[in-house]
């Protein structure tokens, strides 16, 4: 199942939403976004008020944790898109701890060469 299905397909997969948090630890450089759960288009306002916050504060790059991310849908990958394309020249978005399906999706979208990715080592 990709990423961006609709919700109603997933759901009738899972038992519900599983609830998405956001926060940030600034003590580290670049700073690093940490998400939880179910990033669609009813979060999406949220994760882009702390995007937003970092691009005026001057973050030339962006560290974003996915590794407890259970979904992703266009709308939260836009918000990736747009915080990349907001950050000062040579700027970059780094995305670690993502899934191989949420690697998948960033592959077949092309979005794979717009984050510098984390990716896993192979055993």
């Amino acid at each position: 199942m990709p990423l961006t299905e609709p919700s109603s397909a997933v759901k009738a997969r899972r038992p519900g939403k599983t609830p998405f948090d956001v926060s940030v630890n600034e003590n580290t450089r670049p700073p690093v976004l940490m998400l939880r759960g179910d990033v669609d288009v009813a979060v999406a306002e949220r994760l882009h008020e702390q995007l937003k916050r970092l691009v005026e504060q001057g973050h030339a790059h962006l560290i974003v944790d996915c590794s407890a991310v259970t979904y992703f849908d266009s709308t939260g990958l836009s918000e990736l898109v747009w915080a990349s394309r907001s950050l000062p020249e040579h700027g970059r978005v780094k995305l670690i701890g993502c899934s191989p399906r949420l690697l998948k999706l960033l592959s077949i979208t092309g979005l794979d060469n717009i984050f510098e990715l984390d990716m896993p080592e192979a055993a």
